[in-house]
This record gives structure tokens, sequence and C-alpha cells, in this order.
């Protein structure tokens, strides 16, 4: 019943974890709350405080809850329902009740893609989560985030933009607007998809909120994206909660020299996929979702920010003894060069021909880091360009 979900939800002192092991003892949670009082103790971890939060069994809180939900339209996810996010329950320490505004996506059918971030992002941060955000919704995903200022907001609205599924997970009530300014953006939400918490209606923002909701936006995905990140970030939590939980972890390679993405290099480093697009995040769940997965023409998102206005070839003139073949590409880079830190002329220099990533990585004999990160400007300055295959050649 589902009011022995909510009572066993709010048992003080009786952790995630440890609902999980009852749940497993005793099958559900109406065994759980029926369970005589002396089998409690046979439960690993379960000692004098929470065999006595489990032995009181007055449910005058719980038809409180029930009646808010009520009014306020909200549902209510048992963790043993069909509609509770199949993936969060695969985890150690999942809610044993989630609430829900909106409609619930098809968890089964399509990838949920998580994109968070510092929510002090800067403008380039601030770009590429909304393009990143508009791409993956376009090429299939459930875009995930945790409705913050920054980052988070501009992954949420790109995914709006592109029409598609947007998820909300909160450190608060799922009727508490936080922040206030985005009461529009939650609005949206609830009609292209919807507001998760494990927190009841009314329950304001806390600092010890918002890890328990980082395990949730991990949990509920495939993949968590880190859009840029100081060394002491949110978001960084949640990437290591990814990683502990078997869910992919991506990154967008920033500027090594910005605060911002200090947290982001340091996760290149620990070996998270490196990537500048939705598709790259998708690609890896298109044979596992082939229905609904599938790539979007470059033509859709929106023009990448500070990206070089193309401009028609120069006219050289023609040597006496000119060869037949065309110049190699070294040539052209005289053009560009002046416009190049030292760093990204070193990368310039080794593509006189397409090479793999990995190669170019070894030759240049910089940082994997740095490489990285100034493939991501040189592509934004529209220098270089990637080709399938992990190839990079000059655009």
């Amino acid at each position: 019943m589902l009011e022995h979900w909510l009572w066993l939800a709010t048992r003080p002192g009786v952790s995630d974890r440890l609902k999980q092991s009852l749940i497993e003892r005793f099958g559900d949670a109406e065994e759980v709350y029926f369970a005589p009082g002396g089998a409690y103790a046979t439960v690993e971890g379960v000692g004098a405080e929470q065999a006595e939060a489990l032995r009181d069994k007055n449910l005058t809180h719980v038809w409180e809850i029930l009646h808010r939900c009520k009014q306020k339209g909200i549902r209510l996810l048992p963790c043993g329902s069909e509609s509770y996010p199949p993936r969060l329950r695969q985890i150690g320490n999942p809610p044993a009740v989630l609430y829900a505004l909106g409609t619930l996506p098809e968890w089964d059918a399509r990838p949920a893609v998580a994109l968070v971030g510092t929510r002090k992002a800067s403008a380039y941060g601030q770009s590429i989560a909304r393009r990143i955000g508009l791409q993956a919704a376009q090429c299939g995903a459930i875009v995930v985030s945790g409705g913050a200022e920054g980052i988070d907001t501009c992954a949420l609205e790109g995914a709006l933009q592109a029409q598609g599924t947007a998820v909300a997970v909160l450190g608060c009530g799922v009727d508490v607007v936080y922040p206030k300014k985005n009461a529009a953006l939650f609005a949206k939400i609830r009609e292209k998809g919807c507001i998760l918490s494990e927190f009841p209606p009314g329950t304001p923002p806390t600092a010890r909120h918002f890890p328990m909701r980082n395990r949730v936006i991990s949990g509920i995905c495939s993949g968590v994206a880190v859009v840029e990140a100081p060394a002491k970030s949110g978001s960084l939590i949640t990437a290591h909660l990814a990683a502990e939980q078997g869910r992919d972890v991506f990154v967008v390679p920033g500027n090594i020299d910005v605060d911002t993405f200090a947290g982001s290099t340091a996760l290149l480093r620990e070996g998270a996929i490196p990537i500048r697009s939705g598709w790259d995040i998708l690609e890896e769940y298109a044979a596992q979702y082939p229905e609904t997965v599938r790539p979007v023409d470059d033509e859709s998102a929106p023009p990448e920010p500070q990206r070089a206005a193309k401009r028609p070839p120069e006219p050289e003139p023609e040597p006496p003894k000119a060869p037949a073949s065309p110049a190699p590409a070294k040539a052209a880079q005289p053009r560009v060069r002046y416009s190049l830190t030292q760093g990204e002329r070193e990368i310039v220099d080794q593509l006189a021909a397409p090479m793999l990533l990995d190669d170019l990585i070894a030759c240049s004999r910089l940082p994997a880091a740095q490489v990285l990160a100034l493939l991501t400007i040189l592509e934004i300055k529209g220098i270089v360009k990637r080709l399938p295959g992990k190839y990079i050649a000059l655009k």
C-alpha cells in the first residue's frame, strides 16, 4: 500500500541503504510495516534508534503528506511501482518514494542523460550547455538536470527549445520554486516533462539535500555530462556518484586557464569521455535504443559562439613553375597563425594531414586534457574540425 511506502520513506534515522535492506529482507514496504518489532534486529544496520523508528506505526504524518499531494496534483512513485525510474531502482540506496509534477517520460524507451555544472557559469559554458541540451533532446534523449542556476538552467532550456523531454530533480519539494527566477522554466518543464524530488511537498532547500539529490540525478540516467565545473563543485559529486553507479561520465573540455573548468579538466585526467555535441553522448546508446536514438544534422543546432566567419579562399600568385598538385595543407597555416596562442600553434603545426586524436596527443607532447581543451578552442575559432573515426583535421 502507498501509505506503507510513505511510512518507510519518512522513518527518521533509517538510511536509504538500510531501507533497501529491509525491503530485501521482508519483501515490500507493507511487510516491513507489519513485521514484529523484534524482527528488525535481524537486519544488519538496525540499531536501537532505527528499531525505535520502525516500531512507530503512527500514520498521521503520512496522511498529511497524501492530503497535500492530492491538493497539488503531485504524483507519488513508490520504489516498488512500475512508474518508478527503473535505472534508479538498481542503485544501492534508491529513495523509497519519489514525488512528481508533470508527465513522466517512458524511462525504458529512451536513454536519460544528465547535464550538470556550476551555478556561476561562464558565457561559454552557458552557451554550450544550451546547445548540448538541445542536441541531446533532438537525438532522442530525456534531458535531466538539477534545476539550479547556470548550467542546469541552460541545459533544460535547450531541451525545451528542441521540444524534447526535460526532467528537473530538485533538492526541495516539487512544489517549491528554487531558485525563484526559474518559476517560468519549471512551468514549461511540467508541460514537456516532469519535476522530481524525494522530499515531501513544502520541504525547503537545505545544503544537505543537494548531495542526496545528486545521486538521484545520476541514478535515473544512462550517463552524466559535466559541462563546466570548478575544482569544488556539486557536479563533481554527481560525476563520481555516476561512476560508482556504473554510469558513463562525459565532460566538455574547457580552457585550462579558467578556474571554472578546473574540475572538468580533473575528470578528463581520471578517464571521463570528452564530448563536443549532444550526439557525442547519444552515439554511445544508439545500438541500445535503435528506434529512438538518431543523429541530427549540424544545421539544426544554434550557431556556435565566437565561431570565425567563413571567408572565401584568398588567391595566391602562381609561381613560375607551379606544381600540378595543390599546395599541401600546411601552406594555409600562415593565414591563421597570428591569432593563435603558442599552445594552439603547436596543435595546428601537427595537422599537415588528418590525424587520429590519440596520435595528435602523442605528437604534441602536451597533456591529453590540455590538447582536448585546445582543440575545443580551435573548433570554436573555426580552424579545426573533427572527422569520423576520431580524426582531427584543419578546417
